[in-house]
């Protein structure tokens, strides 16, 4: 599942802030889970103009291992994401849907020449 409005431009990403949460899911609740992380990631490149994408990847090997890959315009556009009315629907519908707390890191990308 992605939902990607666009693409920064070259201007935009001379670096950008990057989310990647993983998320364990408990066994029956993988299309509950994913259907919470679709509206966020939905919400999020609908009606936040810092949002350049959302990406929700999940495992190959059908186990119920979630990751989301959101890239922002800056931490600010991120902490923005997190006021938001659909997050705020994900983050409350998600813990029971959990194994485990998530694992999130931050990044700072910056474009590659070529």
């Amino acid at each position: 599942m992605t939902a990607s409005p666009s693409h920064p431009s070259s201007a935009d990403a001379a670096s950008v802030f990057v989310v990647i949460a993983e998320f364990t899911v408990k066994p029956g609740a993988r299309e509950a889970f994913l259907k919470v992380g679709a509206g966020d990631a939905e919400g999020s490149v609908s009606n936040e103009e810092g949002c350049f994408a959302f990406d929700v990847l999940v495992s190959e090997d059908g186990e119920n291992r979630v990751t989301f890959h959101e890239v922002y315009r800056d931490r600010a556009a991120f902490e923005t994401h997190k006021t938001q009315p659909h997050y705020k629907v994900f983050a409350e519908a998600s813990p029971p849907l959990l194994a485990g707390a998530p694992t999130v890191r931050f990044y700072l990308s910056k474009p590659s020449k070529g």
